[in-house]
């Protein structure tokens, strides 16, 4: 069998053998790359039109706050035990272990809405990692919790 050789690419040439794509470049540049020029009929001077720009990134991102006191984060590293904890308001995301002694323990990572993120039911005296992304976390039976880090 024959190794067939590749064709090189020819471009789509116009005026003068330059690439249609380079020569509608430079025509879409050069109206609309600096504005668009316009004479006020009051003032007779140059106004400039400058085109909007748009960005593809949207900042929805919830502000957190650059510097946290000592005393607040101290506060979110608390030990504690059953109950429902806000997720970086009560509580601090992290990995955390409880201390209990029961077989019928249960944790659970919960979305704003509800919905369960991560969950565990069994035997205390495990850890559990809290993300950050978290809403709420909810835990029974399960004994104090310890902060052991991020």
């Amino acid at each position: 069998m024959q190794s067939q050789k590749a064709k090189p690419y020819k471009y789509n040439t116009g005026w003068c053998g330059v690439p249609v794509i380079l020569v509608l470049l430079f025509i879409l540049n050069a109206i609309f790359g600096r504005g668009i020029q316009t004479k006020s009929p009051d003032e007779r001077q140059p106004t400039q039109h400058v085109l909007p720009t748009y960005s593809a990134i949207s900042n929805n991102m919830p502000k957190i706050p650059a510097v946290l006191t000592q005393t607040a984060v101290a506060h979110l590293m608390q030990i504690f035990n059953d109950g429902s904890y806000l997720i970086n308001k009560e509580i601090a995301a992290g990995t955390w272990r409880n201390d209990g002694a029961a077989t019928d323990c249960y944790w659970a990572v919960t979305t704003r809405s509800g919905e369960i993120v991560s969950n565990y039911f069994g035997v205390s005296g495990g850890t559990a990692f809290i993300p950050a992304m978290g809403f709420q976390f909810q835990t029974q039976d399960c004994g104090n919790w310890t902060f052991l880090g991020y």
